[in-house]
């Protein structure tokens, strides 16, 4: 369940293109926000959301190989 949820996460970065066309004007995802803020201005948020995510995905993938390894001992 967890690694669907992983993957179903990074697929949406990849199908940016298909949440714009689906996206209401009132409700965006996240994909869709970085997306039109990078087109529109730069702003340093843009940049604060994008290193919370790549460090919440390195603390995941360590836990994930530290509790593998546990398992394995």
């Amino acid at each position: 369940m967890f690694s669907a949820a992983i993957f179903s996460f990074l697929i949406s970065w990849d199908e940016v293109v298909l949440a714009i066309f689906m996206a209401s004007p009132s409700l965006q995802t996240l994909p869709v926000k970085v997306w039109t803020t990078l087109r529109q201005d730069l702003t340093p948020v843009i940049a604060a959301a994008s290193t919370l995510l790549v460090a919440l995905t390195v603390l995941l993938m360590i836990a994930a190989a530290l509790i593998r390894k546990g398992k394995t001992q």
